[in-house]
């Protein structure tokens, strides 16, 4: 029989092999990381689909209004919650599994691309890369979408390599449905489509573009009900998502490293950030702002940092350009290489020493088999369209390992041609042609291997200081500690460190241990501001009141609507008996929130000092409306009618405080105190 009846077969074989390879090697992962906390204890990101996934099992609402992010791996999360429970083993199984089909997916896409040979290299290099087995065990989007990505590519190279329309409709929905897992994959559905529609003379440009409207319908099809969805709750046009706007000003402004996922002036934990945003957008505007027009402020922001400062954003986007090809694997929330090195298999497949093996081999590769390969047809031509738009779509945001890691496996068919091509044919290329590219390959080999921006870490600080947040989380309190010291001795100027150990101590009642380590924080970056308000909350239950203003009033010099600091400053002046400085603070801060509960119970304690009942008890009865102030504002109230003189209502009030299971078990002790001598005790 003749080797063509003997195709499908083979491609059969061998999609087996490379999938059952690439899914052995993943659960092997799994089971050697379920030990370490990155993988089993939801942080940043991961916390938040984990949160909105919760939500989703349990048929309740996460968050109200329109999507914030695109919505898909949380609902696929959200799914898998639902039918096989929020553990550790289901949710990376079903990864695992997506991960190796994405090994044979690239298998198929070089086998009809290229060659037989160049699928098989390329999808056992996608069934044993690292950085895609290491984001197999997160809460991340990566898994999902690549497997999403690849899928539609596979089905528009059938469709350039003669398949029916069906698989247009095919390779559109798959594209849309990674769309809604992340949106960058959009840019080279319309790249494509206009270079369908260009690549032809005017004769036929009607016909080709009738041709190609299943792919845009299929793309439409899965992002329609998202954007359903917005519009009902917001009236809005919104796509997909409002992060856009945001994420755009992150990476573009002129404080960005092109790398940190953080907003300046802002703080730097993902709810608070968020907050933050919303209260920088609306302080700016001036009047409240609905989630669409907060992400037209960041962007419209955006351009403007980029109109104001062209020279940065070149140098800036060049910066991100080098990044996304450099070897070095980058994390904007933890550290890749100590939490890499913490799973036995991966020290065998990442290497940082010499060589930031694997990415540092395979983009040298990958580049001369685009030389080679990006021509040869229209299928390879598409491959090479996928790289650059993708790129172009990361470097007007910011470059971690996450959002480049979908280009990796299109990287790794054009680096499987070039090694290919270059074993088949080495010796019939001219003298000036092998020079010419293994000059170039070794170049590249040199440049990608570079940290030319002093990215690679160069220290374990930020490894100990996430396992001591993880550590913190589980409730192994002397181990937590220990890391961050282990943090610090790895690097005195983190300064993280000293915010969160200093509050870490604070919370265990070493007060002035806590103290001198936000003092030295301070000292290395005074601009800090989270650091200035821990500094001068940790002042204030120090009984420091007097050295907690100067600090407070540095965050407010930052975010003067920071309510809770506000809050502080004016119990900072009332505990030194500036009780119209106090009243002040409290006025603003129940002005900018009217339901801010501590606000009113607060102002009812400066106006009692005061000795004006009637304006405590108008704060008090407001605080007492609001379900979360109540419990502090029966206390409050219950030592007003004792100042007063009247036992009755004290009692009263007391014994409402003491019902609630008040929080502060030192106030608690003083309403009991105060009850029991209402009654002779």
């Amino acid at each position: 029989m003749n080797r063509r009846h003997h195709a499908p077969n083979e491609i059969l074989i061998w999609s087996a092999i490379i999938g059952a390879l690439g899914l052995v090697i993943r659960l092997l992962f799994v089971w050697q990381a379920e030990s370490h906390l990155i993988f089993t204890i939801p942080v940043m990101d991961m916390e938040y689909h984990h949160q909105w996934a919760s939500a989703i099992a349990a048929g309740k609402e996460f968050i109200t209004g329109p999507f914030f992010r695109a919505p898909l791996y949380p609902y696929f999360l959200g799914a898998v919650y639902y039918l096989f429970g929020s553990g550790y083993w289901p949710i990376l199984i079903i990864q695992s599994l997506l991960g190796a089909a994405s090994a044979v997916l690239v298998f198929l896409i070089g086998e009809h691309t290229f060659s037989r040979r160049t699928g098989i290299i390329a999808g056992l290099a996608v069934a044993f890369y690292g950085p895609l087995i290491f984001y197999t065990g997160l809460k991340l989007i990566p898994t999902l979408a690549i497997f999403l990505t690849l899928l539609g590519l596979y089905w528009l190279v059938k469709w350039l390599d003669g398949a029916p329309d069906r698989s247009l409709w095919l390779a559109g929905i798959s594209f849309g449905l990674s769309a809604i897992a992340r949106p960058t994959v959009l840019l080279f559905v319309v790249i494509f489509i206009v270079w369908q529609l260009l690549r032809t003379d005017r004769r036929s440009m009607l016909p080709r573009l009738k041709r190609i409207i299943p792919l845009v319908l299929g793309v439409i099809l899965p992002i329609l009900p998202v954007t359903a969805y917005n519009l009902a709750q917001t009236g809005e046009f919104i796509p997909i998502g409002t992060y856009t706007g945001i994420n755009f000003y992150i990476g573009n402004n002129a404080e960005s490293d092109g790398i940190s996922a953080r907003l300046p002036g802002a703080r730097k934990d993902w709810w608070g950030m968020m907050q933050d945003a919303e209260r920088i957008a609306e302080s700016e505007s001036r009047r409240t702002l609905t989630e669409a027009e907060q992400s037209s402020f960041w962007l419209s922001k955006g351009i403007g940092e980029i109109a104001a400062h062209p020279g940065f954003f070149v140098k800036n986007l060049s910066k991100k350009t080098v990044l996304f090809c450099q070897g070095i694997e980058l994390s904007n929330n933890f550290d890749f290489y100590f939490f890499a090195r913490k799973v036995p298999l991966l020290k065998y497949l990442i290497w940082q020493k010499g060589l930031f093996f694997p990415y540092g081999l395979i983009l040298p590769l990958a580049v001369i088999g685009l030389i080679l390969g990006a021509g040869r047809n229209r299928k390879s031509a598409t491959l090479a369209m996928f790289l650059l738009t993708y790129l172009l779509a990361v470097v007007l945001f910011f470059v971690t390992t996450r959002y480049r890691l979908p280009a990796v496996p299109v990287l790794l068919l054009f680096a499987a041609f070039g090694v290919t091509t270059a074993l088949e044919s080495f010796s019939r290329w001219s003298r000036k042609k092998a020079l010419t590219l293994t000059g170039l390959f070794l170049l590249l080999l040199v440049g990608c291997n570079l940290d030319l921006y002093g990215t690679a870490p160069k220290n374990s600080a930020q490894g100990y200081f996430t396992l001591a947040t993880l550590e913190a989380q589980r409730g192994r309190m002397a181990q937590a500690e220990q890391d961050y010291f282990n943090a610090l001795n790895q690097d005195t100027t983190f300064t993280e460190t000293y915010n969160d150990l200093g509050l870490f101590l604070a919370q265990k009642g070493d007060l002035e241990g806590a103290t001198r380590l936000l003092e030295k924080g301070m000292a290395l970056d005074p601009n800090n501001f989270t650091l200035a308000y821990n500094l001068g909350y940790v002042y204030l239950i120090s009984g420091r009141a007097g050295e907690a203003v100067a600090p407070l009033r540095r965050v407010l010099a930052v975010t003067p609507r920071d309510i809770h600091a506000l809050n502080n400053l004016g119990l900072a002046f009332l505990h030194t008996e500036q009780y119209d400085s106090a009243l002040a603070s409290f006025a603003r801060a129940t002005a900018i929130d009217p339901d801010f509960s501590d606000g009113w119970s607060n102002a009812a304690s400066a106006w009692m000092q005061l000795g004006v009942s009637d304006s405590a008890r108008v704060c008090l009865m407001r605080a007492q409306r609001l379900p979360e102030g109540s419990t502090d504002a029966y206390y409050h109230m219950g030592r007003m009618w004792l100042q007063m003189g009247q036992a009755d209502s004290a009692s009263m009030s007391l014994k409402k405080y003491l019902i609630s299971q008040p929080t502060d078990a030192a106030r608690a002790t003083e309403a009991k105190r105060l009850l029991d001598s209402l009654f002779g005790k």
